[in-house]
């Protein structure tokens, strides 16, 4: 028996288990996330006859705490009280705690299938407009107006962006990518936009579709409470973009952003567009949030890179990152901001 079934077995009047209808048998599958960054092992809790989980396990990869799985468990208290209900397409908290010399963290599941490339291939339109949809519900009821300007966007966007460059090893070649990146951003420390909560990955394997359409979104270790607005939106819409084209090497990624995003014909306007007016934001902001996106990415992911302890990235670590398809983008946009193409 693994941690976490242990675990419910011996909490489970404690968390209230019965009143989820959560049963006392279940089947457990054990998944080991591959990418890079991945910091615990997930564990996935069926019940007989169904292949949808009813909950959901994560443990740490390492004893003691996870600063990630304490996130997450964060984030999910914060989007589910958002408003009156919380999110059915969001998971809920049952369980954060400290087992074993690890730490644990149990949600229900959410019912769905992957949002794959070829789901998204079959249907695109309709894909697009569900994550609209979704990321609206979301900001409209996470949004807050900002009493700081200058103070969130030194926040958000100039003190990460120095520590990034602080970071780096001397080799790398970034310093005109990242001027350019605090010239292009710079208008956001006065423009008067809201802040909203942010998934900060809303791209495969984190977004579940119904047979009814409906989505689900899960993952919540990398969100933010008081984010930016429009990231979720760009980053999913990229997403859609790589699987429409079926694109994998980093020249088809690149080509298929530059189809939504850049030049007259640019798709994803069409989301954008009421996007941008559903939260009210100014047309002055959009492209240098659409910069903000790409650049935070990559430096949220250096420093998820970084090793404990270590001044800066190693030299291997760094050339991956720049050889990284979100790097592309970032350079793509920086170089090609005449014919990003957002709003009329």
């Amino acid at each position: 028996m693994n941690i976490a079934a242990t675990y419910l077995a011996r909490n489970r009047h404690r968390l209230g288990l019965d009143s989820r209808r959560v049963p006392e048998r279940l089947s457990w599958i054990a998944v080991t996330p591959r990418f890079r960054t991945s910091a615990h092992v997930v564990f996935l809790a069926l019940a007989d006859g169904s292949t949808d989980p009813v909950l959901v396990a994560k443990v740490s990869r390492m004893p003691g705490p996870s600063d990630a799985l304490e996130r997450e468990a964060a984030n999910l208290r914060a989007v589910q009280a958002a408003r009156p209900g919380g999110f059915d397409s969001v998971p809920r908290l049952v369980a954060d705690d400290a087992v074993a010399g690890t730490r644990l963290l149990v949600e229900t599941g959410v019912a769905g299938r992957l949002l794959g490339a070829r789901a998204v291939r079959r249907r695109p339109g309709a894909c697009a407009a569900a994550l609209l949809a979704w990321i609206t519900e979301l900001h409209t009821a996470t949004v807050h107006q900002v009493g700081d300007a200058r103070a969130a966007y030194d926040r958000l966007l100039a003190e990460p962006l120095a520590e990034f460059e602080r970071r780096l090893p001397p080799s790398s070649a970034t310093d005109d990518l990242i001027a350019r990146t605090r010239e292009l951003t710079l208008p956001l420390r006065d423009l008067a936009i809201p802040l909203v909560m942010e998934h900060g990955d809303l791209s495969a394997p984190n977004i579940l579709v119904t047979a009814t359409g409906t989505l689900g979104v899960v993952d919540w270790e990398l969100a933010e409470t008081e984010s930016l607005p429009g990231q979720d939106l760009f980053f999913a819409l990229a997403y859609l973009a790589f699987a429409r084209r079926g694109a994998t090497r980093l020249d088809e990624c690149v080509a298929a952003f530059r189809s939504a995003f850049f030049g007259p014909d640019a798709w994803a306007r069409a989301y954008v567009e009421p996007y941008a007016a559903s939260l009210g934001l100014p047309h002055a902001a959009m492209r240098p949030l659409f910069v903000a996106c790409w650049s935070r990415y990559v430096v949220k992911r250096a420093a998820r890179l970084l090793d404990p302890g270590a001044a800066r990235l190693g030299e291997e670590t760094a050339a991956w990152l720049q050889r990284d398809r979100f790097h592309a983008l970032w350079t793509h946009t920086v170089r090609h901001m005449d014919g990003l193409h957002l709003t009329q």
